[in-house]
C-alpha cells in the first residue's frame, strides 16, 4: 500500500521535465501590433492588414485572434 502512494510522486518530475522542453513563443509584439489596426471600410485590406510580416500560420491566427478579441463588443449588451 506504501509504495503505491509513492509511484505518482516519482513519476511527477519526469512529467514537468517533459513539459518544460516545449518551446515558448513570444507574442508581445504581435498581440500589440494587432490592437493598433482599425477598420475603414476596406474589407480586403483589414484581411492582410493584421498577418502582414508574420511568417508562421501561429503568429498570423494570433494576429486576428487579438484583433477580433480587441474589436468585438463583448459583453456589453445590444
Amino acid at each position: 500500500m506504501y509504495g503505491r502512494s509513492l509511484l505518482p510522486l516519482l513519476l511527477l518530475p519526469c512529467l514537468s521535465i517533459a513539459q518544460a522542453t516545449l518551446p515558448v513563443k513570444d507574442f508581445t509584439t504581435t498581440d500589440s501590433l494587432a490592437r493598433t489596426i482599425s477598420y475603414y471600410g476596406d474589407l480586403r485590406q483589414l484581411t492582410h492588414e493584421p498577418t502582414d510580416g508574420h511568417r508562421d500560420q501561429l503568429s498570423k491566427t494570433r494576429a486576428l485572434f487579438v484583433w477580433v478579441t480587441h474589436n468585438t463588443l463583448a459583453g456589453i449588451p445590444v
